[in-house]
């Protein structure tokens, strides 16, 4: 993606696992584009894909404690992404 965003994905991941939620808008911003053009790859719908990158950085957040390297945040959420594209095809 980024040069920095390794750096800058590690620190934000770090501070949202010390409780800064609002840490977690930075990460948000920097993939939308990049899960939501994902998750339309898979599912040819822009409602669909949408609702899938949705649900990928709701899943994110909340198990972001089970990410074991925070500079690798955004290999982790594209497979969150493509796991939830898959879901919402199955629908």
């Amino acid at each position: 993606m980024f040069r920095t965003a390794p750096i800058a994905d590690a620190l934000a991941v770090r501070r949202v696992l010390r409780g800064d939620a609002n840490a977690f808008g930075p990460l948000v911003r920097r993939y939308h584009r990049a899960v939501i053009g994902l998750c339309y790859g898979y599912l040819r719908n822009r409602a669909d894909a949408e609702d899938a990158a949705q649900e990928a950085f709701i899943r994110a957040y909340t198990r972001l404690n089970t990410l074991a390297d925070p500079a690798r945040f955004g290999p982790w959420l594209m497979i969150i992404a493509r796991n939830a594209s898959l879901n919402a095809q199955a629908n």
